[in-house]
């Protein structure tokens, strides 16, 4: 497999990796450097829009305005000018808690969770059900990160970086309750860094992002096997999505890494075939 930068573009924390199988395009977000980039397959070029608040998480909608995460909660996005609107922020008054990564589930339901400043278990993970309804889903998260729902809709798995550990539930695809928490994937004592985003592929096995481990892998939720390791040529890894024509592209965010100087990767996009399909990206219904 051969990964290969998608464009010579660096951000300073990109994010948020999202398909858009309408327009092959694929959008990320620089939440550090304040802006939406979207790359159009058909001319190879990237675009870079300043964006009014920091964005980390990104969905698609069925209107103009896409739905996005920011460190002052859900709010509507004009792509063309970067403006942002607010909708609601259900940690209005928790100012050391911030939104991180989030996804639209296979209802058309915008999950998204947030992080604390010192890492401690007072963030949350939220869902969206419209412009005027946010449900807590959990409590008691240090930095909640990547999501992802099986094939058949019957499973939600979910990452708390903080922890090291990838976390399954029953999954009620109507009603978007979620039960039975338990551990698929244990990263203590394993040496991979700290798992960050995360996607899933049509077989229903997942691909992670390792912050500080250099690497993509892919696991079998239902064993807690390791299937595959891609590594990425830069440290900081932060989340993955599968995208391009036929969907078996994989799309790799990445971060600047500060510490070292030399490492001029840092905040690329990368790409690689990596010979699965993934899922098609699920559109907010609102």
């Amino acid at each position: 497999m051969i990964v290969k930068p998608l464009h010579e573009k660096r951000a300073m924390l990109g994010e948020g990796p999202t398909w858009d199988d309408t327009n092959n395009r694929l959008y990320w977000v620089d939440f550090t450097g304040q802006a939406i980039c979207f790359w159009d397959e058909a001319i190879n070029e990237v675009t870079s829009v300043p964006t009014s608040h920091k964005v980390s998480a990104f969905a698609l909608g069925h209107n103009k305005q896409p739905v996005v995460a920011t460190e002052a909660g859900f709010q509507l996005l004009n792509v063309e000018t970067g403006e942002c609107t607010k909708l609601l922020d259900p940690e209005e008054e928790n100012e050391a808690n911030r939104f991180n990564d989030g996804k639209v589930d296979p209802h058309g339901r915008f999950w998204a969770g947030s992080i604390s400043a010192d890492r401690s278990p007072t963030a949350a993970l939220y869902c969206m059900y419209d412009t005027e309804t946010v449900i807590t889903k959990l409590r008691g998260v240090c930095n909640s990160n990547g999501l992802a729902w099986s094939p058949d809709a019957k499973m939600f798995y979910h990452i708390d970086t903080t922890m090291l550990q990838v976390f399954a539930y029953d999954y009620e695809k109507k009603s978007g309750d979620i039960t039975n928490r338990h551990v698929v994937i244990d990263f203590n004592d394993r040496g991979f860094g700290k798992p960050d985003g995360m996607t899933i592929d049509i077989e229903g096995k997942l691909w992670i992002a390792h912050w500080g481990g250099g690497m993509v892998s892919r696991w079998c939720p239902l064993t807690g096997e390791q299937l595959a390791a891609i590594t990425i040529p830069t440290v900081n890894v932060t989340s993955c999505t599968f995208g391009g024509m036929n969907l078996d592209t994989l799309f790799i965010t990445t971060a600047r890494n500060e510490a070292d100087q030399e490492d001029t990767e840092g905040g690329k996009v990368f790409m690689v075939k990596v010979g699965v399909q993934g899922l098609p990206t699920n559109r907010c219904v609102f």
